[in-house]
């Protein structure tokens, strides 16, 4: 086809058009009134004419299927239930996205590029070491210095000692004379009046200011709490397996009280995460510490005595033994005393047993203070109880 101009005009292959699916009903006569009149006003071009005066065929397209309204399958319904499974099957949630896709994907966003380096592949020192200490909050352990802090708190409390002894000094002189005892009184331009107390001030401000810098150093050291000897025992035993330093360089390792968490992974509220990791650390099956780490934890060394965990799913392990701790502390005495039989006096004990156990279960698990655990045993006590007297109830409404 040529245009007025005389140029090649092409004609793009027409599409055709059709109304969405409905998932509830069949189209209406308008419906399909209408779509036939559009297909009516639209021509397929069989061919074309290029810039050199040939023709160029084009695709030909087929003519549209008259639909049937009176078919759900030719005039486009389709049935809930149809749709909904077509859709399932579908659907990447249920199968996810391909290979290539995630592929794609990784490269797009810049996964692919991640860097997750391996300690051995520093230089052995400090550098391996620092990638050692830095690649696990476990391992983020240093010296707080408590005895040098508390030797520097000393001297400038005594210090500030000597500047206060001096200072009542003065006020004692000051309130003696008759012209100086206007200075106690906030007065500092009269005649007379020296910079005794001024000098005296600003040196005690100064001493002041350095006593408390060190002082509220020192307490957020304590803040953190002292490293687990779990903890500890790992670093030790990296350093004294490798010697990274040269000789009397790692002497700070063998101060093992005076180790504190950077991560605030102490001693603290973490009593039963550092039992389960103690645990783990004991078990001699491989495959529980395997299913434990991501690929990121396996990347981070190749040293097959230190082992990485996944946060995430040690915080879920922990959270599993305690929910099934919680459930079986609650039915185990239960199922005891209502299947099995047995005297009032042996009822009582295992009542008793299970108090103790829960109270101790608490404490640990928890951490909580006493008088929450006293509540909480009172509480278990009063369920268990409860329950005795319902049994005594069934006991004796029995017929005999």
């Amino acid at each position: 086809m040529v245009d007025d101009n005389g140029g090649a005009k092409y004609n793009l292959p027409y599409r055709e058009t059709r109304l969405p699916l409905s998932t509830s009903s069949a189209l209406s006569d308008d419906d399909l009134e209408m779509q036939s009149m559009r297909n009516r006003n639209h021509t397929t071009p069989k061919s074309a004419v290029d810039g050199g005066g040939r023709e160029e065929s084009l695709p030909q397209l087929s003519p549209p299927r008259e639909s049937n309204p009176n078919t759900n399958e030719n005039n486009g319904s389709i049935s809930s239930s149809k749709l909904f499974w077509r859709r399932l099957l579908n659907s990447r949630y249920l199968f996810g996205p391909t290979a290539e896709e995630t592929r794609r994907l990784n490269h797009l966003f810049g996964y692919d590029r991640l860097v997750y380096k391996p300690v051995e592949c520093f230089p052995k020192g400090y550098p391996q070491f620092a990638a050692f200490m830095g690649s696990d909050d476990s391992f983020a352990n240093y010296r707080q210095f408590s005895r040098l802090s508390a030797r520097i708190l000393l001297h400038l409390q005594n210090e500030l000692t000597e500047l206060e002894k001096e200072l009542d000094a003065l006020d004692m002189k000051d309130a003696a004379d008759p012209i100086m005892r206007n200075r106690l009184y906030g007065l500092d331009d009269f005649p007379g009046c020296d910079s005794a107390q001024k000098d005296l001030m600003s040196a005690i401000k100064k001493k002041y200011i350095e006593f408390t810098e060190v002082f509220s150093k020192a307490a957020e050291l304590h803040s953190l709490g002292r490293s687990t000897p779990r903890d500890h025992r790992s670093v030790l035993h990296w350093v004294m397996s490798r010697t990274p330093f040269a000789a009397g360089k790692y002497d700070f390792v063998f101060h093992a009280d005076d180790f504190v968490s950077l991560s605030r992974q102490s001693q603290n509220g973490r009593k039963f995460d550092n039992l389960i990791e103690s645990c783990l650390g004991e078990m001699p099956w491989p495959s529980i510490k395997y299913l434990l780490q991501t690929p990121k934890e396996r990347s981070k060394t190749q040293d097959p005595f230190v082992t990485h965990y996944s946060p995430s799913r040690l915080t879920w392990l922990v959270k599993s033994i305690t929910v099934s701790l919680a459930v079986g502390i609650l039915f185990v005495p239960v199922y005891l005393l209502f299947l099995v039989p047995m005297s009032r006096a042996m009822m009582a004990g295992i009542s008793s047993i299970f108090v103790f156990a829960f109270a101790v279960l608490l404490s640990v698990i928890t951490d909580a203070k006493m008088q929450e655990v006293f509540a909480g045993s009172a509480a278990y006590a009063a369920v268990l109880i409860t329950f005795l007297g319902n049994i005594d109830n069934l006991a004796g409404s029995r017929p005999a």
